[in-house]
């Protein structure tokens, strides 16, 4: 069986960048080392040469992800997540109508790092798009979604789906911080059976040209299709 190609939005002699699909991860781990499709070894094998990681992705986000050609590049750009000084644009389909704008500011704990209490975390959001469903799906008559841009200020674990859910907009499709009801409705209806969160945007100042980088993503086929398939019932 053939390696699948991952896209590359971005290349020159110090970093590759690539749209992610939803459902692959971004590095091996020790609980996942029997896992095939990893995107640092696909990269690897299509670049014929090293690369190196810099930022993640969750499993079922899809999107922009940034690797060094050298451990040097990679730190270099490392340093710039360290100091906040990368863009990030997520695009995000979730319950309910969201407000035009809206900042959530709430702390949050991470598994990965040991800590005595939750580390600030910023998450800014803007709504494209409202839909509304005649059909029910929980205890009101017609179902309700929104399209929204989302930029995270910091970078926690699940930070994005986490904060939206705590305003009550949970991410169609996530089972780890989502609404089930809203998920079993979207799956049936409309047959999403993915995260609808995708990493649109990254932008930062390239560390040796001094230029202003800023790398997109076009939605994936299984999220544009499923956005698409919503779009009768845009308000």
């Amino acid at each position: 069986m053939s390696q699948p190609t991952l896209p590359v939005l971005y290349q020159d002699d110090h970093f590759v960048a690539v749209s992610k699909p939803a459902g692959m991860f971004v590095h091996r781990t020790e609980k996942d080392w029997r896992v095939r499709d990893v995107l640092v070894q696909l990269l690897r094998d299509q670049l014929q040469q090293p690369v190196f990681l810099i930022h993640r992705l969750d499993r079922p986000t899809s999107g922009v992800v940034l690797l060094g050609l050298s451990s040097e590049a990679a730190a270099a750009v490392s340093e710039l997540f360290r100091e906040r000084q990368v863009r990030k644009e997520y695009v995000a389909l979730v319950r309910g109508h969201t407000a035009d704008t809206g900042s959530v500011n709430r702390p949050l704990t991470s598994p990965e790092v040991v800590q005595t209490e939750p580390l600030p975390a910023t998450t800014e959001f803007s709504t494209e798009s409202r839909f509304e469903i005649p059909e029910c799906s929980d205890r009101f008559p017609t179902t309700r979604c929104s399209l929204v841009r989302a930029i995270p200020r910091t970078g926690r674990f699940h930070q994005i789906r986490r904060h939206l859910n705590g305003i009550d907009h949970p991410v169609i499709g996530d089972t780890s911080h989502g609404d089930s009801r809203q998920n079993k409705f979207y799956r049936k209806t409309f047959h999403i059976r993915r995260l609808m969160l995708h990493a649109a945007e990254l932008s930062l100042k390239h560390p040796y040209t001094s230029e202003q980088l800023c790398v997109t993503a076009p939605l994936s086929p299984d999220m544009d299709d499923a956005l698409s398939s919503l779009m009768p019932h845009r308000l």
